[in-house]
């Protein structure tokens, strides 16, 4: 444990950045902190930030949002994770640069605390009203505290934040991307006890006309520090807490967004251990006749799993392995887990040609999916004949092997079986094809 301080110590020593005159950032009891002078940023071996400036050193956290208010650039120090418009999670270390507001982004910092970036950022009742950035910080109960530097105010009832991209529903914790919604409590977990009353048909605010006067005031102290502004923070709901019972709160691992290919599945996670307890986190398939491991980092969010077969159903399970102190062994956890089913490839078939009297063939064209090469395929070419008083529907199996990359495939069969075709009621269906992953066949 020495050797890992002294590693540390040695580290974060060389660690600093510089803060430009002009700009505005918090310290760690979110006190607004405007510099007049240039100042030196610099991380210290547990992780905190500090600041010295004007002959004074001062704790700004884990977290540091450093804003230029005349260049309009943002530049963020520690871990953050962002969520962009996919559903994808990036985390972030070390410094961040945001060369424009009007990049419209968005952050979970911790539990609870979110960054907002957009150009403009207002509330669904239009109400509230922020330029360039927003730092929300929830309590317990879905309430919010909401400032950046010319704002500080909090909410009192359930409060939808709308930027340029996205939505923000404070109090449930929701994050929407147009059609996309991503639940932001499995992010590293939540503490937030909010749960939405029963709709009565009043609709959203953001605060009551007995606090309106109240909240004004705070408002227009502004975010900068102005002495005689008191802003109410919320008590963390984690004081007084055991290690054992913060151990168990925020070992909040989970899956939070997977896309599905043909051969493949792009998966999104958070693997959250501030204890380093886990020894080894992996994923579980089962494939039906087998099920493999697949390895993962604690320190990514993302992994790619590979060599699935189209149109199958498969389980991902992922895991964690810690060791019981107890007996010493190993003991393995499973903290998600997901089914989905691959997608088929697509393909189409058509009739193009009716030759009833001297051939007496029918031609069809086949186009392949591109996006997964196939040896063989094969197919059912059904049309119909008038005989007589009655329609007649008659089919006749097709196959083609295939031997390069090809996009489309032609043939033909005979209807020297068939009077009088029908035409405009003829179809190709695609029976099966045979590839890297065996057969795939379709309804």
């Amino acid at each position: 444990i020495f050797s890992l301080f002294i590693y540390k110590y040695k580290h974060t020593k060389t660690i600093e950045y510089k803060v430009n005159t002009g700009s505005i950032l918090q310290d760690n009891h979110k006190k607004y902190i405007n510099i007049e002078e240039d100042g030196v940023l610099k991380l210290r071996w547990n992780d905190n930030y500090y600041l010295k400036y004007q002959k004074k050193k001062t704790n700004l956290g884990k977290n540091v949002i450093v804003y230029d208010p005349i260049s309009n650039k943002l530049k963020l120090y520690g871990k953050f994770y962002e969520i962009d418009a996919n559903g994808k999670i990036n985390m972030l270390r070390g410094e961040t640069s945001i060369n424009n507001t009007s990049d419209t982004k968005f952050y979970k910092m911790a539990d609870r605390e979110y960054l907002l970036v957009d150009k403009q950022i207002v509330s669904a009742d239009r109400s509230i009203s922020a330029d360039n950035y927003l730092l929300v910080e929830l309590d317990k109960m879905g309430n919010a505290k909401l400032t950046n530097n010319k704002l500080n105010l909090k909410t009192i009832s359930p409060t939808t934040l709308v930027t340029s991209k996205y939505t923000f529903d404070i109090a449930n914790e929701i994050l929407k991307y147009g059609e996309l919604e991503i639940d932001l409590k499995k992010i590293i977990g939540s503490s937030n006890e909010y749960v939405a009353p029963p709709d009565d048909g009043k609709g959203e605010g953001t605060e009551t006309q007995e606090n309106q006067e109240q909240n004004n005031q705070v408002a227009d102290g502004g975010g900068n520090g102005g002495e005689d502004v008191v802003v109410e923070i919320p008590k963390d709901p984690l004081e007084g807490v055991t290690v054992e019972e913060l151990k168990s709160k925020v070992k909040m691992s989970s899956i939070v967004n997977y896309q599905v290919g043909l051969t493949s599945a792009d998966v999104d996670y958070i693997v959250y251990d501030p204890y380093n307890e886990y020894k080894a986190v992996y994923a579980l398939i089962d494939k039906g006749d087998k099920v493999e491991r697949v390895a993962l980092s604690k320190t990514e969010s993302h992994v790619v799993i590979n060599e699935l077969k189209p149109g199958t159903n498969y389980k991902l399970t992922f895991m964690y392995t810690i060791i019981d102190y107890e007996t010493g062994e190993s003991k393995d956890n499973q903290f998600d887990e997901i089914s989905f089913t691959t997608k088929k490839p697509v393909y189409s078939g058509k009739i193009t040609g009716i030759y009833p009297f001297l051939d007496k063939v029918m031609t069809y064209s086949i186009d392949l999916d591109t996006g997964y090469r196939i040896s063989n395929l094969s197919a059912t070419v059904t049309y119909y004949c008038q005989e007589e008083e009655e329609v007649v529907r008659k089919t006749k199996s097709v196959s083609h092997n295939i031997t390069g990359s090809e996009k489309k495939v032609n043939g033909s069969i005979s209807i020297s079986d068939c009077k009088i075709v029908i035409n405009g009621t003829e179809k190709v269906t695609i029976n099966e094809v045979t590839g890297s992953s065996g057969v795939i066949t379709f309804d």
